[in-house]
Order: C-alpha cells, then structure tokens, then sequence
C-alpha cells in the first residue's frame, strides 16, 4: 500500500535542498564546451540537429539510426537545444543539469511517497544528485539521452504507484505511454517491466495480488520492451557497433560482466580514477572472474535470506543486478570495459537498500538519533566536493582525456583524443606521438590511422597520409569522414580518378556533412576545377544554408568564373554569418572595386586591416583603391 503524502512543506524544503546543491556541484559546466568525443555527432558536427526544428527534422528524428540506436526523442532535445543555444556549450550544458536535477527531485518525491520514510529518500536522492560516477551522464552533452530516459523512467514509476493506488485503464495507458517515451530517449530501460515487479514487493506490497495476475500485468509493457529491442539490435548491426562473437567469445563476455557488477560496486564506495573510457583488458586471470562472481554470489544469497524481514535488500539488489543487464557487456557494443554512465539508474537499487538497511540497524541497534543522520550528511558532502572536482575534468578534451591517460593503462582510446587535441592545435609532432602509441596499443585502431594520416597530409607527407587513410579503411569499411580525407588527398596529389569514388563513398555514408562537401570543393578549386567545386558548395549550402565558409568559398569560385553579382550576395551572406571574417571583407572589397563602388570596398578593406592587421593582401588593395579615389596612378598589385 502507499503511505500517506509527505508534509508538502517538509517535502518542498527537502527537494529544494536538492535542487540547490546539485546546482552549486555542477554550476560549473556552464563555462565547459564540447567534447571532440561523441558530441560533434550528436551535436554540433551534425547538419540535422544544426538545421533546426521543422518537419523535416522531426522526421529524421524518427526514421534515423545515426549513433547506433533509434532514440528520437533524444534527437529531438539536441535539435532545441541548439535552436536555444546555437554553438554555446554552456546551454546544452545546463539543460542537461536542469534535467538531473528535476530527476533527483522526482526521485526523492517517489519513494518519499511509497515508502513515507523521509530521510532514507533523501539520502538515496541526494546520492544520485551528488554522485561521482553520474557526472559522466550530467556533463557529457552526448549523454543527454541519460537524464532524458531517467527523467520519463521516474516518471513512469510515479504513475504507476498512482495507478497501484487505484487501478484504472487511464493511469495504466500513462503508464505504457512514459515507458514509450523513455525508451524513444534511451533503450536501456527495457528493463523497468522487471523493476515495477520489484516494486510490486516493495515499497508496494500488493501481496493479495496473484503473482500471475502481477506478471499479465506487464504484458503490454514487455510488447514494447521487445519492440525496442528489435529496433536497437538492427540499428547497432546496421552501424557494425556490436562486437561479434569471434571478437570477444562468450567465456570473456561473463567474465568482463562479472568483473563489472563489483567494479561498480567499488566504484561507488571509492570513486576515484574515474574515467571517459576504461579499455576492455586483453585477458582476465581466473582468479579475478571467479572472486567476482564468488563475491556477487555471497551478497545475493545474503539478500534473499534476508528478504522475508527486509524485502528492499532483495529489492534494491536485483534491482541493481537485473538494470545493468543491457550494458554489462554479454552483448559487447563498443569497445569499453565499463562506462560510469550505465549506473546512473541501477545505482538507485544499491542506495535504497542501504538506506533502509542503515535505517533497520539503527534502530535495531538503537543508536543515537544524531548518528545516521550526521554519517548522511558527511557521506554526502564527500561525494558532493569529489562531484565537483569530478565535474571540472570536463570543461574540455584535453583536460578530460590527460586524465584518463593518467587513471588507465594502455588507454588506446585516450591516446588518441590526445592526440586529436593537439592536431587541432597544429602540435602535429605531439600528436603523432600518441596516435602511435594508440596504435602500438591496439594495432589497426582505425580512428588512430585516420587521424595520424591529417597529420601527415597536414605536415605535406601526402603519400603516406593516403597509406594510412586506405589502412583505416582497410579496418573498418567506413563511409564516411575517412573517404573524404582520402579523397582530399588524392586530389591533392592530382590524382582525380581515384579520388572519384572516394567521393562518391564520402557522400553515400554521409550525404549532409556540410563540411566534407566544403572541403572537397575547395580541393577541386584548388585543381582548377572550378565548376565541380561549385556544386560541391551549394550541396553544402542545401544542407547548412548559414555555413560562412561554404558562402565565402562559393563567392571566390564565381568570382573566378566572372560572376560577380552572384559572388557578391556570398561575400554579404557570409559576413552576416561571420562578421569577423577577414578574408571575406577583403573579397568583397574587391568585388565592389571592380564595380567603381570604392568608398564602400574602402570600408571593407580597412575592416579586414583591422580584424588582421598582417593581411598584406587588403594593404595593397586599400592603397589602390585610396590612390583611385584620389585620383592617382594606383600603385601595382
């Protein structure tokens, strides 16, 4: 049966408290930006989130597999949240501590209610607020499904303690409709059927329901738990993300599950070394698997022994046990050991048993009714400044993945990021340093191939840039991003009739990549092809209609072909797009030159002189276009 409602002073002062704290632990993230990991798929590298919201998008939303899984709703919050905030990562950000912390409430709110015991479910909610290992769901933007799916998770679990209270086909279709919608955020709840059954236990009790009526109960429920698991299996095949068999046999697939259900556990009780990525290890001594499992055996034996007086120790066990089965690694997708995002929902099932345990001994042992109390809060206040500490590794790759390299070994997948960061920063020796060392680690690690070829095309080694691309290739029969950079190359190297079905590869796996069809299209400006790179730029234009660079480009293509008042719409569309754009004030400027406008390719030029100040090109067409106006013999450019 529920208790009677909380006090709803006691119970607003308590979610506020919540609230509060989880927005002085992650108030941070507001000045973090993206991470070179994930996010630019899901956010700001993606043309269909960048588009903004329309039908069309909603459409795309919920026809696409992108990231290996069919999550529409998922999309759908990146596509506002970018209509909110464009490219401040701060907003996205904080949208996704808003969500965390409105989940926090809830929960607070939901076993304040079925249980009317006040301080354990503060305890368990001010946990999940301030835990260490769900800073990675909070402040990873490419992990917004997390808080998303858990929000419509403890949604569902509110209706359906409504629903328990008083049976009705209204208040079990609410129950149906948020699990459909929690599962159109993330599939891993395919398992909440499994945990209403545990609630029916406890904190419910519905013990003069039959167990098979129980069961029929969740039937619709398990439709569409099957349905999402249908969709998510073809999806994640379709994108190669699940591991086959020969990969990872099953022997090493039990012992990586096993060795995670306690790493977790540790993990809670200790939270240090936490990392963006945990390499799968090559090999697992016996010793290691069979403890883990010797010590999971023991705590469930224990746990239901003691179910009949302490039912939530059982509960809150399977709970945890039975939440993590979709990402323990039986089905292997990706590469990861353990992730600490896939315990932001089964962690709950510990912390309750805990809380009511602590709660039981207490009382049995009769201690002073500061003690449990005082333990809480200073429990909670080591794991809130560890949250925040936690929360500052995040404010940009490189923080975030030096760290990883410092907690892990043999962390091929941080090497990498490293290496993408200093690439990024033309650090280009540094960066080649790591990418192989990612690739000493793991040899044919493709995205270490691929980025250790820009390197190389960038250092002008195009020759042996092309031998890594086709070597990434080779791995994984990518087509996307490797098949343009091959393609760059070989255009490059003047070597058009191989870059040509490169191209097409390029374009078929990622017919809206705004930015590989600018690239290609300056690469066949760049060969005099410019008729070719036109139609590359205004395919870019269809897909991202504010792309600057693409305007600026297709300005300087039709300049070269005369087309000068087509040009000069470009140049001006750029420069509302990017008004800091230096080379598109001095295109301009020429343009208007070229047409007797000199007062106005004046302003331009100088604009471009002062936005760079070393821009000898604007130098010399200001003086021209001075002398002009002044009536002199211009000075030769």
């Amino acid at each position: 049966m529920l208790s009677p409602a909380p006090g709803w002073p006691r119970a607003a002062i308590g979610c506020g408290l919540v609230v509060l704290a989880t927005l002085a632990v992650y108030a941070q993230v507001a000045k973090h930006g993206f991470i070179e990991y994930d996010d630019p798929d899901y956010v700001f590298r993606n043309a269909r989130v960048m588009e903004g919201l329309s039908l069309q998008t909603v459409a795309w939303a919920f026809t696409t597999v992108e990231a290996a899984n069919w999550h529409p709703l998922t999309w759908l919050v990146h596509v506002v949240n970018w209509e909110l905030f464009g490219s401040w990562a701060g907003g996205h950000h904080l949208m996704s501590v808003a969500l965390h912390a409105l989940n926090s409430v809830l929960l607070l709110v939901f076993l304040w209610r079925t249980t009317g015991a006040a301080g354990p479910s503060a305890f368990v909610a001010a946990l999940f607020a301030l835990h260490p290992l769900h800073v990675q769901s909070v402040a990873w933007i490419a992990e917004t499904k997390d808080v998303l799916s858990a929000f419509f998770f403890l949604l569902t679990l509110l209706a359906y303690a409504r629903y328990v209270e008083r049976p009705g086909g209204g208040r079990y279709a609410l129950v149906t409709v948020l699990l459909a919608l929690g599962l159109m955020a993330k599939p891993m709840l395919v398992t909440l059927p499994f945990v209403l059954l545990l609630l029916d236990v406890w904190p419910l009790r519905r013990v003069a329901v039959p167990w098979k009526r129980l069961c029929l109960e969740k039937v619709p429920l398990l439709i569409l738990v099957a349905a999402s698991c249908t969709v998510t299996v073809w999806a994640q095949a379709q994108s190669g993300a699940v591991q086959p068999i020969s990969n990872t046999p099953v022997s090493m697939r039990l012992a990586v599950a096993l060795l995670a259900y306690v790493s977790y556990l540790g993990q809670m009780v200790w939270p240090a070394g936490l990392a963006v990525f945990y390499p799968r290890p090559v090999a697992i001594p016996v010793w290691q698997w069979a403890g883990a499992g010797l010590l999971l055996a023991v705590l469930t034996a224990s746990a239901v022994r003691g179910a009949r007086r302490h039912a939530y120790m059982l509960v809150g066990w399977l709970w945890y046990l039975g939440m993590l089965v979709p990402v323990i690694g039986l089905v292997q997708v990706g590469e990861q050991m353990t992730a600490d995002r896939y315990t932001y929902l089964p962690l709950i099932g510990v912390w309750i048993a805990l809380a009511w345990g602590a709660r039981a001994l207490a009382e049995q042992r009769r201690l002073h009714a500061a003690l449990l109390p005082g333990i809480s809060v200073l429990a909670v206040s080591v794991c809130a400044v560890a949250t925040w500490r936690q929360a500052g590794l995040w404010k940009d790759s490189s923080t975030l993945f030096q760290h990883a390299l410092q907690v892990t070994t043999d962390n091929y997948v941080a090497h990498n990021n490293v290496g993408l960061v200093l690439r990024m920063q033309k650090r280009f020796p540094e960066a080649k340093t790591h990418f192989l060392e990612a690739l000493r680690i793991r040899p044919g690690f493709p995205d270490a191939h691929c980025n250790l070829g820009l390197v190389l095309a960038a250092e002008g080694d195009l020759d042996d840039a092309i031998e890594e691309f086709n070597l990434a290739l080779n791995t994984r029969n990518e087509t996307g991003d490797t098949h343009t950079y091959l393609a760059l190359a070989l255009i490059s190297r003047g070597r058009l009739a191989e870059a040509s079905p490169n191209i097409a590869m390029a374009l078929r796996g990622q017919p809206k990549n705004h930015e590989a069809l600018n690239q290609l299209g300056a690469a066949l400006a760049e060969r005099g092809r410019t008729e070719e790179a036109i139609q590359f730029y205004s395919k870019a234009l269809g897909v991202l209609p504010d792309f600057p660079e693409a305007h600026r480009n297709l300005g300087m293509a039709l300049t070269e072909l005369g087309r000068h008042a087509e040009a000069i719409r470009h140049y001006e569309m750029a420069l509302r797009l990017r008004p800091n754009d230096a080379e598109s004030h001095n295109n301009l400027g020429a343009e208007l030159a070229g047409q007797g406008r000199l007062d106005e390719a004046a302003a331009h030029f100088s604009q471009a002189l002062r936005l760079r100040p070393d821009y000898e090109a604007a130098r010399q067409n200001l003086e021209f276009v001075q002398a002009k106006r002044a009536g002199q013999t211009p000075p030769s450019r």
